[in-house]
């Protein structure tokens, strides 16, 4: 998923994995959806958005960008 606001056409097919891995960005539309993620598939969701807490997203932490 390359954007939060296609959440509504994956949740369907997150349907079918056993572990789901979010790496989606340390603002509130991010907390936001792993937590309809979490919601819709339960303790197979794992976030990792703390790995990279003091950066805005995982792209700014792999560029070593802070906010």
């Amino acid at each position: 998923m390359n954007s939060v606001s296609n959440l509504k056409k994956c949740l369907v097919e997150l349907e079918r994995y056993t572990a789901i891995h979010c790496y989606l960005d340390n603002d509130l539309a991010g907390r936001k959806t792993v937590e309809t993620i979490a919601g819709f598939c339960g303790n197979r969701v794992t976030d990792h958005s703390e790995c990279y807490y003091n950066y805005k997203d995982l792209n700014d932490y792999l560029r070593g960008k802070r906010r």
